[in-house]
């Protein structure tokens, strides 16, 4: 893996037998450790890993007595994505904020908590668990990917952070560390002048990132015709997200969830075009081609509402473009009631 990058979910490499063993090791020193008992799971460890250009936001879970182990969020993308999840407001749809995830998760579960594979992978390294909460897994997830096993690129990432992770709870426990993570201020750990150092790192100085998708018809003859379209008055309201329902084309790739886009007519509460993303098909442009798919239909619009920054990302360099005013706000009362009952009434069918 590039260090200059964080690892790719959909990579295809598997971890090879050494990965494994090595992460089992350490998997084993960090339970020995009992982290949950002086942290809880909102109680962040940030690691500044050498060679990464992010951080990654460690989250210890075990202190409710519920599901043990940590879990790893690489990067202020994954870092956001899970804040706004723990602290939605009234702008967000919570089921479609938790398929935004971006995780990496070591668990200490039961027996029934392990699948076929992991008892492949344990049978190879002679490895054996007994009891509740002692089964160890880990498991990757990613914005429409439902957790899934991990590759080679994220067990690397998982290595280096159980290193530099294993060193601030043993300083932890032993009382070698005065500052101590709260739920308003995180431990920052990180290297300077080759050692290794703490301090406190307040909430707000994260700096969330908002991604800004520069689409520009490139196409001349598009352009022309988008640019001679008629200006209306339509004031309309823009959706798109996951799905909380999975669809598995094999059993050797993880269940992802579909991805949807919705426009509507703000004014009439009506639903002006809808379109669920299916197979190859990228989702990062389609609400930009859906906008421009609606003005070579209708005409440009006067204005659009998204949700929040995030979806403003990716219709703010067209509607600079074409003159339409974007507006974000939390009251999307068309987006609420359509993802409402698409969500009823996809569980009405898989209930079937």
């Amino acid at each position: 893996m590039q260090k200059n990058a964080l690892p790719d979910p959909s990579a295809a490499e598997a971890p090879d037998l050494d990965q494994w063993q090595r992460l089992y090791e350490a998997a084993a020193a960090f339970k020995s450790l009992a982290p949950w008992d002086y942290l809880t799971d909102t109680e962040f460890i940030m690691i500044d890993l050498p060679g990464y250009p992010e951080p990654v936001f460690c989250s210890i879970l075990g202190a409710g007595g519920l599901e043990f182990g940590v879990s790893v969020y690489p990067g202020y993308v994954a870092f956001e994505a899970l804040e706004r999840y723990l602290m939605p407001g009234d702008d967000e749809q919570p089921l479609m904020v938790a398929l935004e995830q971006r995780a990496l998760t070591c668990g200490f579960g039961d027996r029934e908590d392990i699948t076929p594979k992991d008892r492949e992978i344990l049978r190879e390294l002679g490895l054996r668990f007994r009891g509740r909460n002692q089964w160890t897994y880990f498991r990757s997830t990613s914005p429409g990917q439902f957790p899934w096993y991990i590759n080679a690129e994220e067990a690397r990432l998982l290595e280096e952070t159980f290193a530099q992770l294993l060193a601030v709870c043993r300083r932890m426990v032993a009382g070698q560390i005065e500052v101590e993570p709260t739920e308003h201020e995180y431990l920052r750990w990180y290297q300077e002048d080759g050692e290794w150092k703490s301090r406190p790192f307040p909430i707000q100085s994260i700096p969330y990132p908002v991604t800004m998708f520069n689409l520009q018809v490139t196409d001349e003859l598009l352009l022309h015709r988008l640019k001679k379209q008629k200006r209306t008055k339509a004031v309309l309201e823009m959706e798109f997200g996951f799905l909380p329902f999975h669809v598995q084309s094999s059993k050797s790739l993880p269940p992802l969830a579909p991805f949807f886009v919705a426009v509507f007519d703000r004014s009439g509460k009506t639903l002006v075009m809808q379109h669920i993303v299916q197979g190859e098909e990228r989702i990062e442009g389609t609400p930009a081609a859906m906008l421009i798919e609606y003005i070579q239909q209708h005409g440009k619009p006067a204005t659009i509402y998204v949700r929040n920054e995030q979806r403003a990302g990716h219709l703010k360099q067209l509607c600079e473009d074409f003159g339409i005013r974007l507006n974000v706000s939390g009251k999307m009362h068309c987006s609420d009631e359509f993802f409402e009952m698409m969500v009823e009434t996809l569980m009405s069918e898989f209930s079937q």
